[in-house]
Formats: structure tokens, C-alpha cells, sequence
């Protein structure tokens, strides 16, 4: 056939459609309604499905990531201890390390480009105060960044995540030193790591908007779980722990010699220690207790117990 038939062929087979649809008879206009109602429903349903599908999805990329992490191999990583000497940890001998990063330790990831901060600081109380209000902790990193770097920092996102096993603050930010003409994509995370010490973590990208792969994620990860404090706060000899800080106060409880513990306080002249959990310990059955604890005023405690010298363990 020629290709005018073929043409000829075309017109006439759509002549023929808008012929039938014309011989049709209309649709009432009440069935027609009818008609867009279903279609509206079922088009309802099918977005609903959809968003199932999309969460299921994001479940599996969430599963994925934490498998992502817990595959990774660090049995060649290298063992190093920081410059401070408090924390020792495992990295990866791919890595390039940053020298003479003060309260932390920094790496280069030159394959894919990606910069890691892991550090650590006194102060969590303030910290904890600080993220109880996004809005106020915002405009204090963006001064401290203007100030101290130089820099400007657009926050995009920020909430919670897990991360190496803690519940860890994090915002998601582009970072630009217009001086040196640097731009940076990462996520920031704080997180509590015992002893009233905040840890941070960074892991960046250069340019506004690279986006940190998984598996770096996941290699940061592993290292962040290898981190070990060393002079933690530990019980020197066995201890009755206090509702409140004085040894006539009711003992709650008991800590074995050796025993670490995680202090989040002191009371005014420093000679009882507050544990994360509450109770309260003699500074004097501390060993390595961490300097500048912050002073936690305390109520009247119920003292119901009287204290004998001959007891034990004060």
C-alpha cells in the first residue's frame, strides 16, 4: 500500500470514530455525575494506596540503611586514640585523617568527596535547654557561624534520628564561607554521650547541594559506635545511692565497686555527684568524676533514714 493510502486510510477511519460518537446517544446528566463521582472515588482510593506504598517504601529504605550500618566490616579499621587522650575509637584506613582537631577528630573521604567531625564537649545541660526551642538554638548557630567562621548557614530541616544507638538532634544545612568561596552540604547531630558531654557529628559534602550517600552514613556510623570514652566516672568502692544529697537522706539504691556511672550534676560545695537517674552518690566514692558539672539546686529531701558512722558505703 502507498503511503497516500495509507493517509487516505487514516482520515477515513477517524471520520468514521466521530461518526459513531456522534450516533451515540447522549448520557443523561445525572448518570454523567454519577459517573464522575466513582471515578473521583476511585481515583481517592488509589492515592491512598499509593501513600501506603510510599510509606512501605521508606520503611524498607529505613530498614535497609540500619542493615547498611550494621554490615559494615571494621575488623582492618585501625585503633587510634584522640590527641586528648579521651576517647579511643576504630577507623578506617581509607580515610584520611584531619590533624589537630581539638575535643574531636576529623577525616577526609577523598573517593566520594565527604568530610567527618565526630567531637565531643562539656555542657549538655545547656545544650538540652538550647533544643528546646529550634527557633532560638537556630539563631545561635548562625551567629556562632558568622562570628567564629565566617560563615553563613541555611537550615533546611531539623528533628530527631537514631543514630550509633542514641536519639540524636540533627538539622540538615548548607554551609558557605563566601572568604574562601566554600560551600558545604551536611547534616549536624548532638546527642547525649554520658557525664553531661554532648557529641557531635558532622558529615558533609562539598557544594549546596550533594547529598552524603548511605553507605558513608553507614561507615560513620560503625565508627561513631566504636568510640569509647576511657577516664569515665566510675565507684570506688561499693555505695548506697541517696534521694538528695546528704547522707541522711533515704538510700534508693546501690552501686558496685567499679561500676561506671553517668553523672549529670553536682550539688553546691561538690561533694555529692547526680546521676542521669536521679539518685545521688558522695563524691568521695568517685573515681575520674568529671570537672565542671553544673550545680543542680535540690529540694528537702525525705530524710527518714538516720545515719550511723558504722554503716558502710555511706
Amino acid at each position: 500500500m502507498f503511503p497516500r493510502h495509507r493517509s487516505y486510510l487514516a482520515v477515513a477511519l477517524l471520520t468514521c470514530l466521530v461518526l459513531a460518537g456522534f450516533s451515540v446517544s447522549p448520557v443523561p446528566q445525572p448518570q454523567r455525575v454519577e459517573t464522575l463521582v466513582e471515578r473521583v472515588e476511585k481515583l481517592e482510593a488509589e492515592v491512598a494506596r499509593q501513600g501506603e506504598l510510599i510509606e512501605t517504601l521508606l520503611e524498607r529504605v529505613q530498614v535497609l540503611e540500619g542493615s547498611a550500618a550494621g554490615s559494615v566490616d571494621t575488623s582492618q579499621w585501625i585503633q587510634a586514640t584522640s590527641s586528648d587522650g579521651q576517647v579511643t575509637y576504630l577507623y578506617s584506613p581509607d580515610w584520611t585523617v584531619v590533624p589537630d582537631v581539638p575535643n574531636g577528630v576529623g577525616f577526609m573521604l577523598e573517593d566520594s568527596g565527604t568530610l567527618l567531625y565526630f567531637g565531643w564537649h562539656p555542657g549538655w545541660h545547656e545544650v538540652e535547654l538550647l533544643l528546646q526551642d529550634w527557633d532560638l538554638l537556630e539563631e545561635y548557630i548562625q551567629e556562632g557561624a558568622r562570628e567564629e567562621l565566617g560563615a553563613e548557614i541555611e537550615l533546611m530541616e531539623h528533628g530527631e534520628r537514631l543514630f550509633a544507638g542514641h536519639t540524636a538532634f540533627y538539622w540538615d544545612a548548607a554551609v558557605t564561607v563566601p572568604e574562601i568561596l566554600i560551600s558545604v552540604r551536611g547534616q549536624f547531630l548532638l546527642y547525649y554521650c554520658g557525664n553531661n558531654i554532648t557529641c557531635v557529628a558532622i558529615v558533609g559534602k562539598f557544594g549546596r547541594t550533594n547529598v552524603v550517600a548511605p553507605q558513608d552514613w553507614a561507615m560513620f556510623e560503625a565508627f561513631a559506635k566504636s568510640v569509647v570514652f576511657t577516664n569515665v566516672p566510675t565507684v570506688q568502692a561499693s555505695a548506697n545511692l541517696r534521694g538528695c544529697p546528704s547522707l541522711t537522706c533515704d538510700i534508693v539504691g546501690r552501686a558496685e565497686q567499679g561500676q561506671v556511672l553517668d553523672l549529670v550534676g553536682q550539688n553546691e560545695d561538690g561533694t555529692w555527684f547526680k546521676l542521669r537517674s536521679g539518685e545521688w552518690i558522695s563524691a568521695s566514692l568517685v573515681d575520674n568524676a568529671p570537672e565542671n558539672l553544673p550545680i543542680v539546686e535540690t529540694e528537702a529531701g525525705v530524710q527518714t533514714w538516720s545515719y550511723s558512722p558504722n554503716q558502710a558505703g555511706m
